[in-house]
């Protein structure tokens, strides 16, 4: 969480760029941006307060004003943002903007019901995994689960398995086995994602995973 706030509001100001001034009463509601492929929403209220919410984390919440069309938050010193006309802000990094449009994160398809084995067969590597109910990218999580499929046999992979053998039974189109006290599950959606669950007595996980190129090492290790 740190670091995602560090990205979107502790840059250094760096602005090229004179902003369009505008008064409160525009830049006042919500605003949404992606950096790093995480959807954020900074809601700007009347009252002089602001909320920041980005998925898997707390919202954030302080203190706002506008200054010749410049945007301070927390009684900083410096701008932490333009305003570039009513419907776009640019953060002091001048990379990153915010706007009206809101932002759909990763929505997954429905399952193949009737995929074949066949059909999981490869080296697939996380790149969404869920928290709190919405999918964020893996790579802000520094998730690195992956898996090498072949048959029914399975390499389960990264810091989360350990790069574990198992053996999987197909069954109404997914792959299922048991893994440490948990049940591992397998399905390929329609959108070309592969969808992991794991569900354990105490707690679940859901990772959506792509195929990529299989490394030399996963080959040497394939059941």
């Amino acid at each position: 969480m740190k670091k995602t706030l560090a990205l979107i509001l502790t840059c250094v100001l760096a602005l090229a760029v004179l902003p369009a001034l505008a008064d409160e009463a525009a830049v006042t509601g919500d605003w949404y941006a992606d950096p790093d492929g995480m959807p954020v929403q900074l809601t700007l209220a009347e009252d002089g307060t602001y909320t920041l919410s980005v998925p898997g984390s707390e919202p954030v919440y302080g203190a706002w004003k506008l200054d010749d069309g410049y945007i301070y938050m927390d009684g900083a010193k410096t701008p932490d943002m333009a305003t570039l006309g009513d419907d776009k802000l640019v953060m002091s990094d001048g990379m990153t903007f915010f706007t009206r449009e809101k932002i759909e994160g990763y929505v997954p398809a429905d399952p193949m019901m009737d995929a074949d084995a066949s059909d999981f067969a490869g080296y697939w590597q996380a790149v969404y995994v869920v928290v709190n109910g919405m999918p964020v990218p893996a790579s802000i999580l520094e998730d690195q689960t992956d898996l090498y499929v072949e048959g029914h046999s399975a390499i389960l992979g990264g810091p989360r398995f350990g790069d574990t053998q198992v053996k999987m039974t197909l069954e109404n189109g997914a792959l299922t086995c048991e893994n440490a006290g948990a049940r591992v599950t397998l399905q390929i959606l329609q959108d070309g994602f592969l969808r992991l669950t794991i569900a354990a007595p105490d707690a679940a996980q859901t990772l959506y995973l792509l195929r990529a190129p299989t490394p030399e090492d996963v080959l040497d290790d394939a059941p």
